[in-house]
């Protein structure tokens, strides 16, 4: 496959569902390209806080703990910094 096209729930699912996640990273390993939506992390943050809301997670699982931002969009990196959200890639 040259290329997928990755959404929120599907990423949800890497951080959310361990038992899913290998299959899944396995999956974005194998292509080429990965895109997301451009109201991916829009998109991401409300699934998130509805998952917080039904009390599928608790508050402080939703909250950033050690991770790192993937991006290759240089002015998101840039305020990711300014935030002190550390940046991979």
């Amino acid at each position: 496959m040259a290329a997928l096209t990755l959404d929120a729930s599907a990423a949800l699912r890497v951080v959310l569902e361990s038992g899913r996640q290998s299959a899944t990273i396995d999956l974005l390993a194998a292509v080429a390209a990965v895109y997301a939506p451009s109201l991916f992390v829009a998109e991401t943050a409300n699934a998130l806080w509805k998952h917080v809301g039904v009390g599928h997670i608790p508050k402080e699982g939703a909250r950033r703990t050690g991770a790192a931002l993937l991006t290759f969009d240089k002015k998101l990196a840039a305020l990711a910094q300014r935030l002190d959200i550390a940046v991979a890639g």
